[in-house]
């Protein structure tokens, strides 16, 4: 019962979801000079501009790890953002620490990473990178949500963690089509011209895969007669095969 209750109550205190695209950034330079790293804060704004956020910056101003958390939670909520981040070196471990308050999924993430992992030049690019996939993978958290919560959250979010869109108004593709026509041919062998009805049969596996069958036969019934034996033919045919759709450009755009 404990369980139960303890699953209720966090669905129940879970924070409504961001209405805007803002990113809140935490500037630490003015207040602990110690801890700040202005280099991957300037390609953290770049990084996450680029895949469409708004990026807010903010003067933080807690250490310790309970106010950082506080500050960081305060900081989404005051700009009604997606989350709020931080960068922070931590000299006495010779480490750096990215904290995300996500403010979609109501979760902190902090990730620590030893400075010589962070010596190549391209070590403020790198952490930029690193922070949009850390966000990314906390709100993948949405995949697994109801719908119409998922939903609500802003379009920048759902592209990042490629939540399907709302489908178009018109019908899409049906999964069984069935067509009649009419056939003829003309064989060989003696048994003459067919004619009759055509039947074609199309069933789509899954998205962009499928299976066409075809199925005839003939109206005219045809005799064949040789050394002395009679006989008469119907002539039907069946045949198969599999499709696939490419994909379209958009898709790798």
């Amino acid at each position: 019962m404990r369980l139960i209750v303890a699953f209720l109550v966090f669905f129940a205190a879970a924070p409504a979801l961001a209405v805007s695209g803002k990113v809140v950034l935490l500037e630490l330079g003015a207040s602990f000079s110690d801890e700040a790293w202005p280099a991957a804060e300037v390609r953290t704004e770049a990084e996450l501009t680029a895949v469409g956020f708004e990026v807010v910056r903010v003067s933080g101003v807690a250490r310790e790890d309970v106010e950082r958390r506080e500050e960081l939670e305060s900081a989404a909520a005051k700009q009604d953002a997606v989350a709020a981040l931080s960068i922070r070196r931590v000299t006495r471990d010779r480490a750096v620490e990215f904290w995300i308050a996500d403010s979609v999924t109501g979760k902190i993430s902090v990730r620590r990473v030893p400075s010589r992992q962070l010596q190549s030049p391209d070590a403020a690019s790198l952490t930029g990178l690193h922070i949009v996939e850390l966000l990314r993978a906390s709100l993948l958290e949405l995949q697994i949500m109801p719908p119409e919560r998922a939903k609500a959250a802003p379009p920048v979010v759902q592209k990042l963690v490629e939540l399907p869109q709302a489908t178009s108004s018109e019908p899409g593709p049906s999964r069984i089509s069935v067509g009649v026509a009419a056939a003829g041919a003309v064989t060989q062998g003696g048994l003459g011209p067919t004619l009759g009805p055509l039947v074609r049969l199309r069933l789509r596996l899954v998205s962009r895969l499928g299976l066409d069958v075809e199925a005839s036969t003939s109206i005219l019934q045809r005799r064949l007669e040789r050394e002395g034996v009679r006989a008469s033919v119907d002539a039907a045919l069946a045949r198969g095969r599999f499709w696939l759709e490419p994909w379209s450009s958009s898709r790798w755009s």
